[in-house]
């Protein structure tokens, strides 16, 4: 009896084994050279760059049938989405602000360009800076 069960199980997982890796061969892997392509040209010209980036939302621009929607254009949700749709996911990226890139973008004030993540990051308040054993900030100045 135990022979035949250990058989039956022996053959149970090589065919799930085999099956499994036909399957997965099959796919085409995100980080393949198979997926590589060139970048386009880089786009310099300013009202071009707004065009793509500065759109706003309407629901006749949401794609039907989504895999994915990311909330937030940061770092984090704008590598979220390309890597889903270098794996052929269908991705949508929601964002509150007029412009992509989170922390990463940038905006001109008088000619000046400013880096909006240095902003962000300066408004925390004196406890939040503070380090594990050492004074809040602005404590060890008085």
């Amino acid at each position: 009896m135990w022979p035949v069960l250990l058989g039956v199980f022996t053959a149970l997982v090589v065919a799930w084994v085999t099956i499994y890796t036909l399957n997965y061969s099959k796919r085409k892997r995100v980080f393949s050279q198979e997926c590589l392509r060139l970048p386009g040209p880089l786009v310099t010209d300013k009202k071009q760059r707004d065009e793509v980036l500065k759109k706003d939302f309407r629901m006749d621009r949401v794609p039907e049938n989504l895999d994915a929607i990311v909330i937030g254009s940061g770092i984090g949700g704008l590598t979220a989405a390309a890597v889903l749709a270098k794996a052929g996911k269908r991705v949508v990226v929601l964002e509150q602000h007029d412009q992509a890139g989170g922390c990463t973008h940038t905006f001109e004030n008088q000619g000046f360009e400013f880096d909006v993540g240095g902003v962000y990051g300066g408004f925390h308040t004196p406890d939040q800076n503070a380090l594990p054993g050492r004074p809040a900030w602005g404590d060890e100045w008085g």
